[in-house]
């Protein structure tokens, strides 16, 4: 590719001025000429653009090549004269001429200044957008981020500021990571100990000439002491000055002022988590008094387990629960460590966390961060589930969540008669919390004492009905309380009579004409849902029979019951 000269006017002394070509300077549209006088008979001329410069040397043309020793002389002081035939000492011993000066004009002063740092939101507010929060402008430092005595500040409950910076030149800087230096400012005692600041997330893009960076701030959590003992200083501040050489000849330099709070080993005041269930919408942790936990333990000599309490437990079909972690303003941001699940007992159930299994960062303009508590069961019964997540230097949350896993008796299920049941009140009770009444206690029914079931309730003020011969049906309705957080899983309806020989039993269900009736083959029961149980009885002999009824419920122990004295005529 042809070289395009550019013709420069250059005067020493009274001489003339005349024009000097330098090749290839079509490559630098926009630089910047500076003169050097080279003495009374030479000058030397340099053309700079970033970190590139085209020299000429006025008593030599150009056309070395580059290492020769006329290109040594090309690129700065004069070449030496030849040595003389009939000189038996050689060459006469010419003066070194000292390389030119490094100047720079004000046009590259201004080119490569052409830097602005910033936080992309008011304040340094993480991951937001909006009107930014000027750093550096122009390559000058902002006031407020003076290295020395900067007033920007970063309070106790930011951990971490998100810096931007673009620029108009790529090839004008150099963008290693900036060094951090932190100074304990005014009493903070142990301010080095105290805080530690790193940059992360380090990005340059040249193709955009913008990048950004985190600077995160770890504040410690107070160490062990003893009772009385001062732990941190309250509000300990410390200035965290930044250094950014982005140039071999320039850096940038600014501060911002860092507090550090929870000094105390206090509870994050702006922190709050909670369970998201699956239909009563947040139910949040709460921590529980320590006079409450010892009210229980008097009165009924239980402990309470660790941490805060939920009113949720996961039920039987829950092979995970939702966990929901939420800042508030004031707090900007918190960053939260590698949560954990401990069971209390490893042989019934343990548990693992997905969603953030290695911690992450919560920032209030980024909302909820969720996580899922993974449940596996190894054997029926219960355990209770302790969930820790460290916020330092905060104290950690920790809060515990009950999991049955099964063989226990389905608590919210119940079953009463209906109105078209001859000689019982409509509303009878049959069932209760999954345990029949014992008017109609089946010989099939658990015993009391298995998980999940106490001891029965008496036995129902109604007597022992017959039905008279002329009914051929009796219909139960079966219900699963609004009050059970869970829903009830019926895999199958079972129904028998004893003895055989007296009659047949069968259940009326049509997918079509019966939308409120409980199908046989199955159907899962929100809370809050009823559905009808219709049996039709065909009498083969004359005497009593018993219909044996029962719910097979996944997971839970079945739900049986009997009606007695079914009177057959024949």
């Amino acid at each position: 590719m042809a070289a395009t000269a550019v013709a420069v006017a250059v005067a020493v002394g009274v001489t003339a001025a005349r024009a000097v070509s330098i090749p290839g300077a079509a490559s630098f549209p926009d630089a910047s000429v500076a003169w050097h006088p080279g003495g009374p008979e030479a000058a030397h001329v340099t053309v700079k653009h970033a970190s590139r410069a085209v020299a000429d040397d006025e008593d030599d043309k150009g056309d070395q090549d580059a290492g020769s020793a006329d290109g040594e002389a090309a690129s700065g002081g004069d070449a030496p004269a030849p040595a003389s035939e009939n000189d038996p000492n050689g060459p006469a011993a010419m003066p070194e001429t000292p390389p030119p000066p490094w100047v720079v004009s004000p046009e590259v002063a201004t080119a490569r200044k052409q830097l602005d740092v910033f936080s992309p939101a008011p304040g340094g507010g993480l991951f937001t957008s909006g009107v930014p929060t000027p750093i550096v402008t122009g390559g000058v430092t902002e006031a407020a981020f003076d290295a020395h005595q900067p007033t920007a500040v970063d309070g106790v409950y930011t951990d971490r500021r998100t810096i931007h910076f673009s620029y108009t030149n790529a090839s004008a800087y150099a963008f290693p990571p900036p060094v951090l230096t932190i100074t304990p400012v005014g009493d903070s005692s142990g301010g080095a100990d105290r805080l530690t600041a790193t940059v992360e997330d380090f990005v340059n893009e040249p193709s955009t000439r913008s990048g950004e960076m985190t600077l995160v701030y770890r504040c410690a959590a107070p160490p062990p002491t003893t009772a009385g003992a001062a732990v941190w200083p309250p509000n300990a501040t410390s200035t965290v000055g930044v250094t950014w050489a982005v140039r071999r000849d320039w850096s940038l330099s600014w501060a911002v002022s860092k507090v550090c709070g929870g000094g105390d080993g206090s509870r994050h005041p702006h922190l709050s988590w909670g369970v998201v269930t699956p239909t009563a919408g947040d139910a949040p942790f709460v921590g529980i008094p320590d006079s409450r936990r010892a009210e229980v333990t008097a009165t009924t000599g239980a402990t309470l387990p660790d941490g805060d309490a939920t009113t949720y437990a996961a039920g039987v079909h829950d092979s995970s629960t939702g966990l929901y972690l939420e800042l508030a303003a004031p707090a900007v941001s918190q960053a939260f460590a590698m949560p954990a699940a401990v069971s209390s007992d490893d042989t019934k159930v343990t548990a693992s966390i997905r969603g953030a299994p290695f911690g992450g960062v919560l920032a209030t303009s980024r909302g909820r961060v969720f996580l899922h508590l993974l449940y596996s069961c190894a054997g029926h019964g219960g355990a209770t589930l302790t969930v820790t997540i460290g916020v330092p230097p905060w104290a950690p949350l920790v809060g515990s969540i009950a999991k049955d896993c099964g063989g226990g008796i389905p608590a919210g299920l119940g079953v009463s008669t209906s109105s078209l049941v001859p000689a019982l009140p409509a509303g009878t009770p049959v069932v209760a919390s999954g345990i029949p009444r014992n008017l109609f206690a089946s010989a099939f029914a658990p015993p009391a004492g298995v998980h999940g079931a106490g001891s029965p309730p008496s036995a129902a003020a109604a007597a022992a009905a017959t039905v008279p011969a002329n009914v051929r049906s009796v219909v139960f309705v079966v219900t699963n309380d609004a009050a059970y957080a869970h829903a009830a899983h019926v895999a199958r309806v079972t129904l028998g009579v004893n003895p055989p020989s007296m009659a047949i039993a069968s259940i009326r269900y049509s997918a079509l004409g019966r939308r409120g009736a409980l199908n046989p083959d199955g159907e899962v029961l929100p809370p809050g849902t009823s559905k009808t149980l219709t049996l039709d009885v065909v009498c083969l002999a004359t005497g009593t029979a018993t219909l044996e009824v029962g719910l097979v419920m996944a997971g839970e122990a079945n739900v049986e019951w009997a009606r007695p004295d079914e009177a057959c005529q024949r």
